[in-house]
This record gives C-alpha cells, sequence and structure tokens, in this order.
C-alpha cells in the first residue's frame, strides 16, 4: 500500500491489526455460543417473571400465601443473613458427618473398642490417684525420717536454687493469686 492508502485506513482497521485485540476477537466469537445461551435463558427468566406479575390470579395467590405465613422483613434479614453462613455451615456440617462416620465405625469395630478400653484402664484416674497416693507416702515416709534434724535459713536457701523448689514456688504463688482473684 501506498503512504497515502494508509493514511486514509480507519481508526477500527488499524484497531482490528493489533494482535491483542484480534486475540481478544477471536475468544469472544468462540465463546459466542455460551453467551447466547445464557442470554436466551436470561430472556426467558424475565418472561416468566412478567407473565407471572401480569397474571392476577398468579399474584392474588402468591399475596394470600405470604399473608397467611409468618415472614416479615426480619426473617427474610435472617434468611439471608442464613444464606450467607452457607458456605461455613456446609463445613461445620460435612465435618459432623466426618466425626460421625469415624466414630461409627470405631464403635463397630470390637478391636478398636477393645484398645481404647486397655488404654482408658491403663491411664485411668484411679491409677493417677494410687500414684499420687502412693507419692504422698513416699513424701511422709521422708518427712518421717528427717523429724529430728535442724534445717537452717542456708539449708533453705541452697534449696532456693533447685529447680524443682522454683518450679514448686511458681505453682504455689499462682494458686495464692487464683485463689485471691476468685
Amino acid at each position: 500500500m501506498t503512504k497515502q492508502a494508509e493514511e486514509k485506513k480507519p481508526l477500527w482497521a488499524e484497531t482490528l491489526e493489533n494482535p491483542d485485540v484480534q486475540e481478544s476477537m477471536t475468544y469472544l466469537l468462540n465463546k459466542l455460543p455460551e453467551i447466547q445461551a445464557s442470554v436466551e435463558s436470561l430472556d426467558q427468566m424475565v418472561q416468566f417473571g412478567q407473565h407471572t406479575f401480569g397474571d392476577r390470579a398468579s399474584m392474588d395467590y402468591l399475596e394470600e400465601q405470604i399473608s397467611l405465613s409468618s415472614i416479615d422483613q426480619e426473617s427474610l434479614e435472617a434468611l439471608v443473613k442464613l444464606i450467607g453462613k452457607m458456605p461455613v455451615l456446609l463445613k461445620l456440617v460435612e465435618r459432623t458427618e466426618e466425626i460421625v462416620t469415624f466414630a461409627e465405625s470405631v464403635w463397630n469395630d470390637e478391636e478398636s473398642l477393645s484398645y481404647i478400653s486397655a488404654s482408658i484402664n491403663e491411664h485411668s484416674l484411679a491409677q493417677k490417684g494410687k500414684e499420687l497416693l502412693e507419692k504422698a507416702d513416699e513424701i511422709q515416709a521422708r518427712a518421717e525420717e528427717m523429724k529430728g534434724g535442724h534445717i537452717s535459713v542456708f539449708t533453705v536457701m541452697k534449696w532456693m536454687k533447685d529447680p524443682s523448689v522454683q518450679k514448686s514456688l511458681r505453682y504455689a504463688k499462682a494458686t495464692l493469686e487464683a485463689i485471691n482473684t476468685k
């Protein structure tokens, strides 16, 4: 083409020469059937709405049903909020369903039940209580052995460096603070 012919080229023709525009046009042309189906579906919904709202009998029936129900503005707002929370509720229901399925499978499996039973018996509260009483008896016996011994201030100061004494003092302090706050 001559320089004069290029200058006379319309703006839209120059735009069509752009590779990005050509790629976008190709994409839109490929999507046209989907766009057409969406527009037809939307048109059908609009026509249905127009016919429904134009039909006085349908509107009277709908109005009667709404007036008989206890739906008010507050109920509609609650419904909208509930619909907004549906993804969270769905996750919660799915998790609950997984837990129930797991619990049912454990409940129906004799080996799992016997394992759980053995674990509970092994680590039961009675076992812990028995161990605590044994420790208390041991402490009492040791205290009785040291009954005649003299404990000086320097001995107490030496004990203060012991990590187990420090830990016990922290527990004692925390216990006193908790009792005082309540």
